[in-house]
């Protein structure tokens, strides 16, 4: 066999030498090719960063706060580095720029945030834009705007837009995302008591479309307890700094939930109709013509101000 292949290279010398030239020309090509692409996708995200410095340093769509230009370079590195992040397929890297918070409320595990984040956003390599939406104090929330990258993909037509929206937050004297429209959570713990119900606001979540409040009833009452009931024109809302009011989104609670049984505790998250806006501030919480089960006629209501 070993001659057969000596005989056969002897006698084709020249055209063997040529093939494998052709080949090892054709691998240094693609390698270069490939570097020249991951080159260009790397400078490609950068420039996007760059550009957007300027306009990110304006005033937020919502709110009347501006951003310096040391921050907006900070904030759009921390979006930048996310997004090169996972468009290299580098799911630890990007999942560690997330906040405590939003790990802990939309993605307790690495694998949460991959299925359910990462694998419906970039599904091919994306390129974006971004525009300041809110500046409030400490937070800055970017609406953001992925495309698919038709140099990157191939020449193949871009798909429609998704948008989104990232808040940088600190934490730890660090910078982090939030994102998935999910701004922050506040700390609440206030407490008001009426007919041996105390109702304790617990804590509030931010996200851009609504609010959701962790809510603990206390039924300290011989009876068991209806917080809701629609037949009794029964009310749960906020009221802003406005005098609007906002609907709780009580459709998705079971019934179960809506009864406190006597010398019992119980523990909802209670999303309400209030999309994000800084200035105007929730200043109430309201939970309207309650009653005891025993007494269907004698409607109370708890009302609690926390801000």
């Amino acid at each position: 066999m070993l001659n057969r292949i000596i005989r056969y290279f002897n006698q084709n010398r020249i055209k063997v030498i040529g093939i494998v030239l052709a080949v090892i020309f054709t691998l240094i090509v693609i390698q270069t090719l490939n570097a020249q692409i991951k080159n260009e996708n790397d400078n490609r995200l950068n420039e996007i960063a760059n550009e957007i410095i300027d306009k990110a340093t304006e005033g937020s769509v919502i709110g009347e706060g501006e951003t310096s230009i040391g921050i907006a370079k900070r904030n759009e590195n921390i979006i930048n580095s996310f997004v090169k992040y996972c468009n290299e397929k580098n799911t630890e890297q990007a999942y560690e720029l997330l906040s405590d918070d939003c790990k802990n409320i939309l993605f307790p595990t690495q694998e949460d945030f991959i299925n359910n984040y990462y694998n419906i956003i970039f599904t091919e390599y994306k390129k974006y834009e971004t525009e300041n939406w809110i500046t409030e104090g400490k937070y800055t929330t970017y609406k953001i705007r992925y495309t698919n990258d038709i140099l990157a993909n191939g020449g193949y037509l871009a798909g429609s837009t998704i948008e989104d929206y990232y808040t940088i937050v600190e934490q730890n004297g660090e910078y982090k995302l939030n994102i998935n429209k999910f701004v922050s959570k506040e700390e609440i713990n206030i407490t008001k008591t009426n007919q041996n119900l105390s109702i304790t606001v617990v804590s509030r979540e931010n996200y851009i479309d609504y609010q959701i409040y962790e809510i603990n009833f206390n039924n300290t009452n011989i009876d068991s307890i209806k917080t809701y009931d629609i037949n009794k024109n029964s009310t749960w809302n906020i009221t802003d700094s406005n005098g609007l009011n906002y609907s709780a989104f009580v459709e998705e609670i079971i019934d179960s939930n809506l009864i406190v049984e006597s010398r019992k505790q119980k523990k909802l998250k209670i999303k309400y109709a209030k999309i994000y806006n800084p200035n105007r501030k929730i200043e109430s919480i309201n939970f309207n013509n309650m009653y005891c089960l025993n007494k269907m006629q004698e409607l109370f209501n708890i009302n609690i101000e926390i801000d």
